[in-house]
């Protein structure tokens, strides 16, 4: 793949916003609804892994897509409860850089098209 651009912004969770809290408060309800126990929870490792990941360690392969679905639904919900906030200096930082284009932007004049899907941790290329 080749990417012509003046410049590209990845944004890891810590880097312009921090749902730690919003992290914090999801998979403790979701471990209690799933009778997860501190201790067993304490016992995956949770850094950088995806979700099914850490749910497939902690419960049977036949609950998995199900559990992996009601964490991102507490996840999804719990934004507007404040789950995310701006890191320090995020706010400044994006007044002064130059708009981007997202997936559902038109392409810039004599741009390249934009690219049919947007990269996510479920693509199979990395």
């Amino acid at each position: 793949m080749t990417i012509h651009a003046h410049a590209l912004l990845f944004d890891n969770d810590g880097t312009l916003v921090s749902s730690l809290d919003s992290v914090e408060r999801c998979w403790t309800r979701w471990a209690r609804e799933y009778g997860i126990t501190a201790e067993e929870f304490g016992r995956v490792e949770l850094h950088g892994r995806p979700a099914a990941e850490i749910v497939a360690d902690l419960l049977p392969a036949h609950l998995v897509p199900e559990a992996v679905a009601r964490v991102e639904q507490l996840e999804v919900e719990d934004v507007p409860d404040g789950g995310v906030h701006l890191l320090p200096g995020t706010r400044d930082f994006s007044t002064r850089s130059p708009p981007t284009a997202g997936p559902s932007s038109p392409p810039p004049p004599g741009g390249s098209p934009r690219p049919a899907s947007t990269p996510s941790a479920s693509c199979p290329r990395r």
